[in-house]
Order: structure tokens, then C-alpha cells, then sequence
């Protein structure tokens, strides 16, 4: 896979990131059987949009007492939904790298998603891809609520609403972060 990683140590990033969790909480979806994230999540999805938004010279996140409607920024006049998985090693061949809420991503004003992955073991933020909106139903599988889910590990997942399951390898790739800048109209 040849993707952009983004190391980093200890920084301001990760402060940032930090502050912003803890100042408020980012997941205030509505719903049955909706999640949220946990801290950890919400702070490793904040880290990643920090990041993101950093290199690409947007705006960084700010505090929000509601739902940001999944536009975590704008590139080219088109609204952008960051999606991070946090994982404990590189993505490699088979992962499904994300799962969209199929409610969220039909009701989203979002006009593209990028696709992430953190590895908290390499404190790296690794680009794995990204796809217009329109494109999610054609690049993915849809799993129904119930359904149980077996990772790697062997730890069964039980599915709590319909999700998209998005095969990375289907995604348009990234090679650098100025790709988005480039690719992204």
C-alpha cells in the first residue's frame, strides 16, 4: 500500500485534540442503537481531523454543541467527512476500512468522504483513501443491524444499525495529502 503516514510525537496536535474532547462532547448522535464513540474514539477521530486539516491548511476543529451535519471540512468548495478507524497496525489487504451509519450517509449534506486509519501503535495517521458520496452504495457492502461480525482477532462484533462496510481497496487512492487538494473538485 503506498499511502501517506503522518508521525508525529507529543505535540501540539495531540494537545489540541485533547483539549477539544474535553471541553465537549462530539457524539450527540439521535437515535436507536447509534453510536457515538467512546472518548478514546472521539479524541483519535479529533486527532486525525486536527491533523488532516493542518496539512491541508483548513480550519481546525472547534468546540460544537451539536453535530457538525458531517462536514469536518471544506476542500475545493466541497464539503468533506473524515472518517478514522483507530487500529493497532497498518491497514493491509481485506480490511474493511470504514463503516458509514447507511441513515447518516443518506441524510449527510457531506459531499465527499476520506478515509483514515490511526495506528496507535506508531502514533501514525496513514491516508487510505477517499470516494464521493454518490459512490458509497456502488463500493461497498450494506450490513444489516444484528448482524455479527468477526474481527481478525477473532472478537465477535455485533452490528447495532445498518451500516456500509467500505472496502478500501475500492476507494480513490492518496498518495499524499496535496492529492486531495488535487483530486477532490
Amino acid at each position: 500500500m503506498n499511502n501517506t503516514a503522518f508521525n508525529h510525537k507529543k505535540d501540539w496536535a495531540e494537545c489540541y485534540a485533547y483539549d477539544l474532547v474535553s471541553s465537549c462532547n462530539f457524539g450527540k448522535r439521535k437515535g436507536p442503537h447509534v453510536k457515538n464513540g467512546t472518548l478514546k474514539e472521539q479524541y483519535y477521530g479529533m486527532l486525525a481531523q486536527t491533523i488532516m486539516c493542518w496539512k491541508l491548511g483548513c480550519e481546525l476543529p472547534s468546540p460544537s454543541d451539536g453535530s457538525d451535519g458531517g462536514v469536518d471540512f471544506i476542500i475545493n468548495n466541497k464539503k468533506v467527512d473524515l472518517k478514522t478507524m483507530i487500529r493497532t497496525s497498518d491497514v493491509d489487504t481485506g480490511y474493511m476500512i470504514g463503516n458509514l451509519m447507511k441513515s447518516q450517509t443518506i441524510n449527510s449534506s457531506t459531499d465527499y468522504y476520506v478515509f483514515a486509519s490511526f495506528n496507535i501503535s506508531k502514533n501514525a495517521l496513514e491516508l487510505v483513501g477517499f470516494c464521493k458520496k454518490e459512490e458509497v452504495a456502488a463500493i461497498s457492502t450494506e450490513v444489516k443491524a444484528g448482524t455479527i461480525r468477526k474481527n481478525r482477532a477473532g472478537k465477535e462484533i455485533i452490528i447495532g444499525q445498518d451500516i456500509y462496510e467500505v472496502d478500501y481497496r475500492k476507494l480513490h487512492q492518496i498518495n499524499s495529502f496535496d492529492d486531495l487538494n488535487r483530486l477532490i473538485q
